[in-house]
């Protein structure tokens, strides 16, 4: 009965809790819901007004509008019509605004997979989304979202909805809206276009980037063909069409329709604008916006040229180039053969993040040196135990070889020793972002979500700023329609994300990667440079190839890889070949830089260097370290090592010399750690003791002479004289 009781009352509880959730949950999502309301008015696409763009001194450098390009619905073939309803809201026609049923089949896939794989939105949610709402992902946007959605198609008839969506998505290469996305991709009007186009169209919105025929004719058409299955399964088209439209092939069009030399810079402009001002590409581009921007014609016209040119342009590889001021952190030029935004390319950072994760924080909260000992072997954090390159490792290093040779083995330790949660802190406010899920693997650039040129740039210009931060922007001001300033970058200010020491030492150390490591093919320049490269690959091929280069003026990122990871380039395109010489030709080009600052905390300090190689300890060298074991480091006072007495009374505790009957006794009581050399006046080598045999008593022959002056000489293994003794004589008469 007590059991029976028990049951009742938990299960009471338990319903009483449910009903408390479930009021919560109503009240959470009406407290968030409450106030939202259906603006109409940005409902309307917009056609006359046009976003002008400007360089850093005020000139133009292009314009962007939805001039007549609202396109009716009855002038959008039923073939494109049907290819976005197919992939995108196959229920579209049946529902009011939400797909009960594709939530709860969403979440269930996101409950199988461990994370957010799939959203769920409908075709009217998405077009909530873009034109009413941020881009925010959270609870609250889609709790707004489903809210304006339900109104839309209380308001709304489904063919002015997919026309209002297809008249304001994204397709890529700064084209807003279905007539501009024809015209480009396939030079055509909206209802010209074949079947095969419109599903190969309807397969670019998820990713521009990936799907878009202009930067990839296969994976579109992969893309396609699945559309073309979908449609063929929901009964829009028959097996004969079906057949037809996947043979049919595609050759991108000769044209140049708004299109300039400067043009992925613009693009790579308005995105960002979009993320500043929280608006969708669409309203920016129809917003009579005017944006300032850092762009420099000479410096775009560098980029170009070395984009274009035969020694540099292995065939087949994709070449990006972006180039920040680091004085503004304005990006100043933008060049890539993908025609991508360079907030949009994210790629695995390979070991360029290795100065980013793993040295900087080391440095920076264990308080190590440039030549602060370490053990490059293999290491095992977790299950997690990556090789050197060609499984080489250096035993006892520093942590200036190790980053000058890219141990991955050292990056590791590094990254373990500081903590990971530690480590990715500091490189967040370097300015990447990670995900903690990302773990050890991050030490050589295996992240989830890789890494933007831009993101790396903001990173390495921090270095060249002496520890100052500030994320490397296209954009200096933007003025609204009116003429009004509402967005200026010069307001906001750099933060010192790390200490000037930090930044000193990282700069010390990849200088010296430019003059004998793996960028050393930009060691011919007259000037400072610091520089680290990257490369992720396997031992078929390359995806990705890195070069990090920044002097006191500029700061360059230089990428050549296969923009699809299905494929890889020659094992010559790594890090340290073409994106190196890229950069060497850019900056052979600029103006002469100064060299970077010394912080008044930085001395160069003379290091023991017998226990550093020996004891694998980092001692600052006194009056008694031999000259052959003295190296200049730079040390922080802020931070001074402990000063060694390895060589200390390095003489024996015991010398003694006695007379005997046709003899000479001599007694050694020395230290273990050094070797012992009998010597009479002439410097004659009369007995050696070896290192470590306590005490020792030898005996020699009387001396012919009347005198006679013996010494005893301290040296190391290596027979380096570490200390003499002064010199005791003997009578034989």
């Amino acid at each position: 009965m007590k059991a029976i009781k028990v049951v009742k009352i938990t299960s009471i509880l338990l319903l009483v809790s449910l009903i408390f959730i479930i009021l919560g949950g109503v009240f959470y999502c009406f407290s968030v819901t409450n106030g939202v309301k259906l603006d109409k008015t940005k409902l309307t696409i917009k056609t006359n007004n046009r976003i002008s763009i400007f360089d850093n001194y005020g000139s133009s450098i292009g314009s962007f509008s939805n001039d007549n390009d609202y396109v009716p619905f009855e002038k959008i073939s039923a073939d494109t019509i049907n290819a976005f309803i197919a992939v995108e809201d196959k229920r579209f026609y049946k529902h009011n605004g939400i797909d009960v049923i594709r939530i709860g089949s969403s979440l269930i896939n996101n409950v199988k997979a461990g994370y957010f794989k799939e959203g769920g939105s409908t075709i009217t949610q998405q077009l909530a989304k873009n034109l009413l709402l941020t881009q925010e992902k959270t609870i609250d946007r889609k709790l707004k979202e489903i809210k304006l959605a339900l109104e839309i198609e209380r308001n709304y008839t489904k063919e002015e909805i997919i026309t209002l969506y297809l008249n304001s998505i994204y397709f890529g290469h700064s084209l807003y809206g279905i007539s501009q996305a024809t015209r480009r991709l396939f030079n055509k009007s909206p209802n010209e276009l074949t079947l095969a186009e419109s599903a190969m169209l309807a397969g670019i919105t998820k990713n521009p980037l990936k799907n878009s025929p202009l930067n990839s004719i296969e994976n579109a058409s992969n893309r396609r063909d699945l559309i073309l299955n979908l449609m063929h399964e929901q009964g829009y088209i028959d097996s004969s069409r079906l057949k037809t439209a996947i043979n049919e092939s595609y050759t991108i069009p000769a044209i140049n329709d708004k299109t300039t030399a400067n043009n992925l810079y613009n693009v790579s402009v308005i995105r960002e604008c979009s993320n500043i001002l929280n608006k969708h590409e669409s309203e920016i581009v129809s917003g009579g916006y005017s944006v300032y921007t850092y762009y420099d014609k000479n410096l775009q016209d560098l980029l170009d040229k070395v984009c274009s040119t035969s020694d540099l342009s292995p065939n087949d590889a994709e070449r990006l180039f972006l180039l920040c001021d680091n004085k503004t952190r304005g990006i100043v030029a933008y060049k890539s053969t993908l025609n991508v935004s360079a907030t949009d390319f994210r790629r695995q950072p390979a070991s360029t993040i290795k100065p980013i994760v793993s040295y900087a924080p080391a440095i920076e909260h264990l308080k190590l040196l440039p030549c602060s000992p370490i053990l490059d072997e293999r290491y095992d954090f977790s299950g997690y135990s990556p090789k050197n390159h060609k499984n080489q490792y250096l035993g006892w290093t520093d942590l200036r070889e190790s980053l000058i040779t890219s141990s991955n083995a050292t990056s590791l330790k590094l990254l373990a020793e500081v903590g990971l949660k530690r480590a990715l802190n500091t490189a967040n406010r370097l300015g990447l972002s990670f995900d903690i899920s990302d773990g050890y693997a991050s030490a050589l650039g295996g992240l989830t979500y890789g890494s933007t040129p831009v993101e790396l740039v903001s990173a390495y210009s921090t270095f060249a700023n002496n520890g100052s931060h500030k994320q490397a922007t296209f954009i200096k001001y933007i003025y609204d329609e009116y003429g009004t300033l509402i967005y200026s970058n010069e307001n906001i200010n750099e933060k010192q994300v790390i200490s000037e020491e930090t930044a000193y030492f990282i700069n010390n150390m990849l200088k010296e990667c430019t003059k004998r490591g793996t960028a050393k093919k930009l060691n011919q320049l007259s000037f400072d440079i610091a520089s680290k490269t990257g490369t992720n690959g396997t031992e078929l091929g390359n995806y990705d190839a890195w070069n990090l280069s920044y002097t006191t003026d500029y700061t360059l990122c230089s990428w050549y890889g296969s923009n699809d990871y299905s494929k890889t380039v020659d094992l010559s395109i790594s890090g340290g070949t073409y994106p190196t010489l890229a950069a060497k030709h850019v900056f052979s080009s600029l103006n002469t830089p100064k060299s970077f600052e010394t912080p008044s905390s930085i001395e160069q300090l003379p290091i023991d260097t017998y226990v550093q190689r020996n004891n694998h300890l980092l001692r600052l060298a006194n009056a008694h370290t031999p000259n052959e074991y003295r190296k200049l480091e730079p040390i922080s006072t802020k931070n001074l090592p402990t000063v060694s007495n390895y060589f200390d009374h390095a003489l024996p505790e015991t010398f003694e010399v006695v007379l005997g009957d046709n003899e000479v006794y001599i007694t050694v009581s020395g230290s273990d750690k050094f070797r012992y050399v009998i010597k009479n006046s002439q410097e004659d080598v009369l007995y050696t003791i070896e290192k470590g045999l306590g005490v020792t008593e030898i005996v020699l022959p009387m001396p012919s002479a009347l005198w006679e002056l013996y010494s005893v000489t301290a040296l190391t293994e290596e027979g380096v004289i570490v200390k003499k003794s002064n010199p005791l004589a003997i009578l034989t008469w």
